[in-house]
């Protein structure tokens, strides 16, 4: 028996030509609507500022709250009050969600994605790879990021901890919040995101929109926000179980990010997603 189940030949060349139209139209987008202030350089001296207000904020927070386990605790009970009065809509949702896997198994499934980007006004590289964990009604999702230039090299690590998860079909949506780790800057800022997406051609094919954003700083301004927007297809599969299967699914898109609300990155990217479920 052959590792690859046989794909339908006519599925797979309609949706490589859609593949194919939208990874050129994402490439004349990044093309046209590029700015060139999207050095490295510019967000290190971004990130210096953050990390001395940070600094001396923590200082004088220090000095004039005398006893700061006052608004910690007080925000303890405002978790333990949502989480008990959510508890129980929780705990249906999730049953229901569980319940509608034997039709759709990509609700319980680990994922992993190798993509990289390319900025062609500013000659910028950036690669992304990601891991997430879908179990239901809840997900988790890391990623590493390193964006390089001419003027340095940018890594995040991004942790999207807790993902809360719509999983209809063929429609569905999440919404999730961690943190976004700079080791530069040895800053750590909370973000979350929000992401929609559409399942078609059966199923094989997947059309996702996502926004992330991280906290404002002292200055009001966020240290990054990003729009993707990405289409994958999926060419073959192979069996790791009675009713497992590692699908392989190429994909394409584009992603915009904002850095301190003034230095622009656009970039073409394409890579592979793999599915277990």
């Amino acid at each position: 028996m052959s590792w690859f189940i046989k794909q339908h030949e006519f599925c797979g060349h309609i949706n490589m030509r859609i593949l194919v139209r939208f990874s050129l139209f994402t490439l004349l987008f990044s093309l046209i609507t590029s700015s060139g202030n999207a050095q490295i350089n510019e967000i290190y001296g971004e990130l210096n500022k953050d990390k001395k207000s940070k600094t001396s904020n923590t200082s004088y927070s220090s000095s004039s709250n005398p006893d700061p386990g006052v608004s910690t605790l007080t925000g303890a009970f405002f978790i333990f009050d949502f989480f008990r009065f959510a508890g129980q809509g929780l705990y249906f949702a999730q049953k229901a969600a569980l319940d509608a896997r034997k039709n759709h198994r990509e609700i319980t499934s680990l994922e992993a994605g190798f993509y990289g980007g390319y900025y062609p006004r500013m000659d910028g590289f950036f690669y992304g790879p990601q891991v997430k964990a879908n179990w239901g009604i809840f997900s988790t999702e890391f990623r590493q990021q390193r964006i390089v230039d001419g003027t340095g090299i940018l890594d995040t690590y991004d942790w999207q901890v807790i993902k809360f998860n719509v999983p209809t079909h063929p429609v569905g949506f999440s919404t999730g919040l961690g943190f976004s780790r700079v080791p530069y800057s040895e800053i750590t800022y909370l973000e979350y995101s929000v992401n929609g997406y559409v399942r078609f051609l059966k199923n094989r094919s997947v059309a996702d929109i996502g926004y992330r954003a991280t906290e404002r700083n002292s200055s009001n301004i966020r240290f990054r926000r990003e729009f993707k927007i990405t289409l994958d297809y999926e060419l073959g599969k192979f069996a790791t179980g009675k009713q497992s299967n590692l699908r392989f699914c190429p994909m394409a898109g584009f992603t915009y990010q904002s850095y301190f609300n003034r230095i622009n990155q656009y970039y073409f990217i394409a890579g592979l997603n793999l599915k277990l479920y």
